[in-house]
């Protein structure tokens, strides 16, 4: 847990409610790990949508 009191992504990937969730809706830990991967990279490079 930080400083503040927010759980960690890791922290609330392992809470049970979630992992249930993730279940029902057949998303795996692994596949939104990839997800936030590839949106953080999106973040730190964006790409003009626009130029082509």
């Amino acid at each position: 847990m930080r400083d503040d009191n927010t759980p960690t992504i890791s922290e609330l990937l392992d809470d049970p409610i979630i992992i249930a969730v993730m279940q029902r809706d057949g998303v795996s830990k692994n596949d939104l790990s990839s997800l936030m991967a590839a949106m953080r990279d999106r973040i730190h490079n964006p790409v003009d949508r626009l130029a082509a």
